[in-house]
Formats: structure tokens, C-alpha cells, sequence
């Protein structure tokens, strides 16, 4: 298995730790291939023309700033846009509304996926507030949790 320049023990490690949350998060991540480079802020997958998952990408000064916790709410996190299809899904908004918008409606319904199903306390991520929720983005909006992220387009 090749993790790049992800410690292999740590990635081990976080593969046994997934499963609290589902099976499916740890299934994702041992066969996924992380690396850490400077090209993202904090962590993302990246996808081809075509929608597919091709790459997943974490900022290493990122990962070595928060705790545990917050380390397996960006996986699970990244891993949500790959289960709800996410790549693929956006591709037809994309000539319509800019990047930022589309980030934030994908990132409000895997947030929300997160919190409601697979059992994460959004109060005990570090800096909870700034991440995409329904009552952190677009509060003049009466938005509802839960959604698919077409809804939040």
C-alpha cells in the first residue's frame, strides 16, 4: 500500500479509529493514498473531467495544527464528497456558479451528513463556527440541514 509521505503507523492507526463512525470511512481509507503537499489550505480530494476520485490531498502544517477529532472529521469529511458522488454530481454546475459556491453547497451537505448520521459532534471540532452549516453560512437564509448540496446550490 502506497501512502506516500503519510506515516504509515499514523495511517494505520486512523484506519482503526474510522470505523467508530462506519465501516465505510475506514473501507475508503485503506485504500486511499493521501499525501500531504502545500497545493490545498487544509484537505481535499480532487476529481477528474469525468467525476472521478483521483487524488486526496491534506496541507501538512494543516494536519499538524489540529487534534484527533478534527483529523477524522476531515477524513470522514472528504471521504462524504466521494460516497455522495460529489465529482461527478457538480460537474453540470460548474459553467453556472462559481467555485467557491459550489464548494460551500458540497461541503453544507457533507457537514451535515456528518453530524446527523455518523454520530460527530460538530461542538467538539476545533473551530467549529467556521465550517459550512446551515447556521454558520448564509445566515440571512432560513436553510435546512440534511439537504443535498443541489438544494444548497
Amino acid at each position: 500500500m502506497n501512502t506516500n509521505n503519510f506515516p504509515v503507523q499514523e495511517f494505520y492507526e486512523l484506519s482503526q479509529s474510522l470505523q467508530r463512525y462506519h465501516e465505510i470511512f475506514a473501507s475508503l481509507w485503506k485504500i486511499s493514498k493521501p499525501r500531504f503537499s502545500d497545493e490545498v489550505d487544509t484537505a481535499a480530494v480532487f476529481f477528474d473531467k469525468n467525476g472521478s476520485c483521483i487524488d486526496f490531498v491534506i496541507n501538512q502544517d494543516f494536519w499538524e495544527s489540529i487534534d484527533d477529532y478534527k483529523r477524522e472529521f476531515v477524513i470522514c469529511h472528504e471521504m462524504g464528497h466521494v460516497i455522495l458522488s460529489h465529482g461527478i454530481r457538480s460537474l453540470q454546475f460548474r459553467s453556472h456558479y462559481s467555485s467557491d459556491v459550489i464548494n460551500i453547497a458540497l461541503d453544507l451537505a457533507v457537514n451535515h451528513l456528518l453530524i446527523s448520521l455518523f454520530n460527530f459532534n460538530r461542538f467538539m471540532i476545533d473551530d467549529w463556527e467556521y465550517l459550512c452549516f446551515c447556521d454558520t453560512v448564509l445566515k440571512e437564509k432560513d436553510l435546512e440541514p440534511n439537504k443535498s448540496f443541489e438544494y444548497y446550490l
